[in-house]
């Protein structure tokens, strides 16, 4: 019987297309997934009966293409990528969060602002609207300003681990080093499946151990003990700094 549905799981295709930036062949990967975007659009002219379906799998390609642009630190390929998606989803709040804060990584406020003035116009929450003001007073050096809204909002959300661990950033450059590494070691111990196996936050407060104490080894150590109980074999433990 004819039929235009593959035997290949899609999740098995993402898979694949991504394989290569896990054994550090980023620019194989990139190929592999805008092939497999390019499948999706053909897919949408040669099975009518899902359209859909295959438009939804297109978005998620791009996803996965931005994803290996942030991975690689090219930050305007990133935008770009996030821009054709907003072409199709106008109002989606993590879409235009993510896009304004890439743009602020880039030092582009004016862009950033213009993205987080349409997150105003949306139903986001009075939490997002805020952290995104955060994110703007840290990408101007108003570490003060950012540090308050941030207390506020993880007040009221002691499961935002964004705040969290940019509140502890905003306490580093206000010199409150002890401060930020209790942040960070909360942070950590609390939600060791979440925070405790990302690797910016560990890497955060390896360095912050390493400028507290004269030899930070033993610390690290017990991180790396901590990291092991629930960390994956995806985990880059290099961002522990014990070499």
């Amino acid at each position: 019987m004819h039929t235009n549905q593959s035997l290949v799981p899609f999740e098995l295709r993402i898979l694949w297309s991504t394989l290569p930036s896990q054994l550090k062949q980023p620019t194989l990967a990139l190929e592999r997934i805008t092939m497999l975007s390019v499948y999706c659009k053909k897919m949408q002219r040669k099975d009518k009966e899902h359209v859909s379906v295959w438009e939804r799998r297109e978005l998620q390609t791009y996803l996965v293409l931005a994803t290996q642009w942030i991975g690689i630190k090219d930050y305007s390929a990133a935008a770009t990528t996030i821009q054709l998606i907003l072409t199709k989803v106008p109002d989606h709040i993590d879409l235009l969060s993510s896009l304004g804060r890439l743009y602020l990584q880039m030092g582009d406020l004016k862009s950033a602002n213009k993205m987080f003035d349409r997150i105003k116009e949306t139903d986001a929450t009075a939490e997002a609207i805020k952290t995104n003001k955060a994110f703007t007073f840290m990408a101007q050096g108003e570490w003060l300003q950012a540090r308050d809204i941030l207390e506020k909002v993880y007040e009221s959300n002691k499961e935002n681990l964004l705040a969290m661990n940019n509140l502890a950033v905003c306490e580093v450059y206000l010199g409150n080093l002890i401060r930020s590494i209790e942040i960070f070691e909360n942070l950590i111990q609390n939600n060791p499946t979440s925070a405790g196996t990302c690797e910016t936050a560990i890497l955060n407060m390896c360095i912050l151990y390493e400028l507290r104490f004269e030899d930070a080894t033993e610390k690290k150590i017990e991180i790396m003990k901590q990291v092991a109980r629930w960390a994956g074999d995806s985990f880059q433990a290099d961002c522990i700094k014990l070499q």
